[in-house]
């Protein structure tokens, strides 16, 4: 767990290297759930890298709000915010 609060302290921080530690076990999860969850609608005008790319954004940009308790707290947001 301090490893993973460490991260997003880092991250917050501005830490590429530590953004990525974070996201980056999720991404295929995450690619997955955007295919399946994005209506056709949104498909059509958008990638799914593209909404990837968005969400990873947005988490990054509310981490600081991110009460780090572990992975799977992590995991949860990610899908959710």
């Amino acid at each position: 767990m301090s490893d993973l609060r460490e991260n997003v302290r880092r991250a917050v921080a501005g830490d590429r290297e530590a953004a990525a530690e974070l996201l980056t076990p999720h991404l295929p999860a995450l690619r997955a759930y955007l295919r399946l969850q994005a209506s056709p609608l949104i498909r059509a005008r958008e990638s799914v890298a593209d909404l990837m790319q968005s969400v990873c954004r947005e988490i990054l940009q509310d981490l600081a709000a991110f009460d780090a308790t572990d992975e799977s707290s992590l995991r949860r947001w990610l899908f959710v915010a």
